[in-house]
């Protein structure tokens, strides 16, 4: 699990106010370019009113940063009156500069984040009534994710199952790649293609499994050769086996059904 605290040349900053205050800035833009489009399309359809909307198009946010989503309806069906939808969308955020970002329990200063998601998948709406809008769905998340620091040498910490103290090295760098295809299934509301052309929300809740393992280096200046290099492989193989398995994440999208 990664924990961040960002500070900035004026103040720390809590770890949620930094992310909160990026992703609602950062908003925005895309937002502003979702509505203009979703305007452009209500304009085109508005002249035959009644005609049934087959596709949506949305601006979101959540665990995995801001993004965009197009869904359409489908021919396909699974029981009697249920609804089939699929559903693509592309997700990301970077922040640089985190004073405090904690891998494996080791603080690490100056780090970089960055975080990118494909996703493409099947929602299933089986439900009629009031829970016509609750879908289930499945499908690839396409992940790339990059992450650098320096542990913080003011610190006390582990490296593999040495303890590092003030003075032992003079500085370690940590550099992590992770890319893959991730299988996940989800639970969701909204966004439902019914009668009715318009806005609607959308909020997904899901699992993500990783299996690929991630690429992990370590960069230590080390005049003393106090860490061993096995030292040095038993914290990769540790962060490594951190960032595989079960991934959880939620958005929130705001949706024009045309």
């Amino acid at each position: 699990m990664l924990e961040m605290t960002a500070n900035s040349s004026r103040k720390t900053k809590r770890p949620g106010t930094l992310i909160a205050e990026t992703l609602i800035t950062e908003t925005l833009r895309p937002t502003a370019l979702v509505l203009a489009i979703a305007a452009l399309f209500s304009q085109s359809l508005s002249a035959n009113p009644q005609d049934t909307p087959q596709y949506a198009i949305g601006g979101s946010i959540g665990t995995s940063g801001l993004g965009i989503s197009v869904s359409g309806k489908t021919p396909w069906s699974f029981v009697q009156d249920d609804q089939v939808q699929w559903r693509g969308a592309l997700a990301g955020m970077s922040i640089d500069d985190i004073d405090d970002l904690e891998i494996n329990n080791t603080e690490y200063k100056d780090a970089d984040f960055a975080s990118y998601n494909l996703q493409s998948g099947l929602d299933w709406y089986p439900f009629q009534g009031w829970a016509e809008e609750v879908f289930f769905s499945s499908g690839l998340l396409l992940n790339k994710t990059d992450i650098s620091g320096f542990a913080d040498m003011d610190k006390t910490f582990k490296v593999g199952n040495k303890e590092v103290r003030k003075g032992d090295i003079t500085s370690l760098e940590l550099d992590i790649e992770d890319k893959g295809v991730m299988p996940y299934i989800s639970v969701g509301w909204g966004n439902k293609l019914t009668h009715e052309r318009g806005f609607d929300f959308h909020a997904e809740l899901g699992l993500a499994v990783a299996f690929q393992s991630p690429d992990v280096k370590f960069t230590a200046v080390d005049p003393n050769n106090f860490l061993s290099a096995a030292d040095l492989a038993r914290e990769k193989d540790d962060i490594e086996d951190d960032l595989q398995g079960l991934r959880g994440f939620i958005n929130a999208t705001v949706s024009y059904h045309f």
